[in-house]
């Protein structure tokens, strides 16, 4: 099974170069390190073709067997609601649920390529992107939007790579990667 299949929307240069995704992740953690999460994606036609015929992993997550079979309790997760549509020649996917267990849900892969680290009286939360095109700044697509939020109940010892907004943490690829060839999501946060 190919779990780790978000870490690699960053580095997919089909979907940069064609300007066909948009791809939100929001991670809400409470102080008892648990929480919830959602992901909404969308991708073009061109993007669907080229993955279909490549029988590329992701085309798994358009599958509502494969969602529920992964999304469990054993790899930290409550699914809530699971879409999958095509409007207007685009496939839209909509995943949502509880976080039972932060450790295992980030360690299952199913969220990104995360780094759990337990500090002692803090833990630690890592997330890495690289940028292939970085030398070829025309190669990346103006309207691919690949975004990642945290929602935090208490304030972070420390973070990287994210733009504050409240209570809410932003990282942006066209913000934070589009011009480096790698960027570093990093959130430290007190034990309960």
């Amino acid at each position: 099974m190919f779990k780790n299949i978000f870490k690699y929307l960053p580095l997919i240069g089909v979907f940069l170069i064609t300007s066909c995704i948009d791809y939100k992740q929001t991670i809400a953690i409470d102080n008892d390190l648990t929480g919830d999460f959602e992901i909404e994606a969308r991708l073009s036609a061109e993007a669907m073709s080229f993955l279909t015929s490549q029988k590329h992993p992701y085309m798994k997550f358009t599958d509502a067997t494969y969602i529920d079979d992964t999304f469990t309790k054993e790899n930290g997760f409550k699914l809530s609601r699971f879409r999958s549509y095509d409007k207007d020649g685009s496939r839209y996917l909509i995943i949502k649920g509880k976080i039972l267990d932060l450790e295992n849900a980030l360690e299952s892969g199913l969220l990104g390529d995360y780094r759990y680290q337990d500090l002692g009286d803090k833990i630690s939360i890592q997330l890495s992107f690289e940028n292939p095109y970085v030398d070829r700044p025309n190669a990346l697509g103006p309207s691919s939007n690949i975004i990642y939020h945290y929602k935090l109940k208490s304030s972070p010892l420390n973070y990287e790579s994210l733009k504050k907004k409240g209570n809410l943490y932003e990282w942006n690829f066209n913000e934070q990667l589009k011009s480096k060839k790698q960027s570093t999501i990093r959130i430290e946060l007190a034990k309960p």
